[in-house]
């Protein structure tokens, strides 16, 4: 009891563990390259950062696990491996979350992915021809769904700049021309359809108007430029 409570196991084990490491690099166990696959948007600072390896470390002291779980908490990576290739090389496969659009609520942009979760808030010039999602968490949470609606139509998402989320319930639409689209609460996927069918057979959306109301489902409702 009085060993252990004083802690001479635990730095035998240490001491141990110690000498192991270092005859490790006696041997030429000690890390001299890391590959990455996949990486095309995680900053390579907080990759290094999260792996916690250094050139020279013992390569058999690195905890595995850890490091992965340590990768998986960066905003970019969607599932990660490290792997271990003895006698010098630590390989890390990255997959990275897809950018789908940028999400504005209260005046501040943010790039997020297919379930809404924020990857990047700063530095977001490169993806400024994503579509503009606008509104709560909700209206980010939503944002695949409803993208993967207009992308039914391709030639007219084409021409979608945001999209607005109203009360919680529904989208209206911004188009490239300034063209407001009220979209219906119930059934977006046939709303939209309509609105592609209209614009095949009068080129509505090239009318100049000023708005094009979806919500009833008998009717389209347009109000023109004054």
């Amino acid at each position: 009891w009085w060993a252990w409570s004083a802690g001479v196991p635990q730095r035998l084990a240490e001491d141990v563990h110690e000498a192991l490491m270092q005859r490790s690099l006696e041997l030429g166990l000690r890390v001299n390259e890391v590959y990455v696959e996949g990486r095309k948007h995680t900053p390579v600072a907080a990759l290094r950062g999260a792996l916690g390896v250094e050139r020279g470390a013992a390569i058999l002291s690195i905890d595995l696990v850890a490091a992965r779980e340590r990768l998986l908490a960066l905003p970019w990576v969607s599932d990660v491996s490290v792997e271990r290739v003895l006698p010098d090389t630590v390989v890390i496969h990255l997959i990275e979350r897809r950018p789908v659009a940028l999400w504005q609520q209260n005046g501040r942009f943010a790039l997020i992915d297919g379930s809404g979760a924020v990857m990047q808030r700063d530095n977001l010039g490169t993806f400024a021809d994503l579509p503009i999602i606008v509104g709560d968490e909700t209206a980010a949470a939503e944002a695949a769904d409803l993208l993967a609606v207009l992308a039914t139509e391709e030639s007219l998402m084409a021409q979608v700049k945001a999209a607005i989320r109203i009360s919680g319930r529904r989208w209206n639409l911004r188009l490239a021309d300034g063209l407001d689209v009220r979209m219906p609460e119930e059934d977006l996927a046939g709303g939209w359809r309509r609105l592609a069918a209209y614009d095949r057979r009068y080129g509505l959306v090239g009318l100049g108007l000023r708005s094009i109301d979806l919500r009833l489902p008998d009717r389209v409702v347009v109000r023109p430029m004054p």
